[in-house]
């Protein structure tokens, strides 16, 4: 049987607006653009359906991203993302002592959260070979913290129908407003960072 203070029923609901334009100057660039507006609610209740949490999460978006082509074996790519968060939120728990149920969090929060990349893209002998080379970065205003992250990517085929590519990535996630403002927040928290290797191989196989 689910205790007091775990969920059983939930509820969510999200709406996306979004709208996209592409320019192409020439055959050798484009550019992509969009805006966005995105809304999502979430519940949780008990077995007594009494509100455990809540959230209405809002988030408006404009984002470019451009491709030039500088020859047929070397492309540029680059773009930005300037977001603007804003949520309100709460937590509840049902204290056994008191017998009534408990606040811990309240959350009324916003932040402006913008972002660029650029990466060259290098393709030679028929595209047997391609290099990808680029960073990211990032900035949370709540925190005043911003992250650059690089990325590499190759693929090569050595022999035919057979590619290896090996990749290397970081990758950085900013705290929300309940790890920042929550019961245990705290507002000096900076962004989980992560790094990625990848290497593979493959190889189609036909059985007849």
């Amino acid at each position: 049987t689910l205790g007091v203070n775990s969920f059983m029923f939930g509820d969510h609901k999200t709406r996306i607006l979004h709208v996209d334009w592409r320019w192409i100057p020439s055959a050798r660039a484009f550019v992509d653009s969009s805006i966005s507006h995105v809304t999502s609610y979430a519940n949780n209740l008990n077995r007594d359906r009494q509100l455990l949490f809540e959230s209405d999460f809002r988030q408006d978006g404009i984002r470019q991203d451009a491709s030039f082509q500088v020859t047929s074996g070397n492309r540029i790519e680059g773009g930005y993302l300037a977001r603007r968060i804003d949520q309100d939120g709460t937590r509840r728990r049902f204290n056994l002592t008191t017998a009534q149920y408990r606040t811990t969090d309240i959350v009324d929060a916003a932040a402006w959260q913008p972002g660029g990349y650029v990466q060259d893209t290098v393709t030679l002998w028929d595209s047997r070979f391609a290099m990808t080379m680029g960073s990211r970065w990032d900035h949370f205003s709540v925190t005043g913290q911003s992250v650059w992250m690089p990325r590499v990517n190759l693929a090569l085929s050595p022999i035919r129908n057979t590619r290896v590519t090996l990749g290397y990535g970081q990758y950085a996630q900013f705290p929300d407003f309940f790890q920042l403002y929550g019961e245990y927040g705290n507002p000096l928290l900076r962004a989980e960072r992560a790094t990625h290797y990848v290497r593979s191989t493959s190889r189609p196989y036909f059985l007849t």
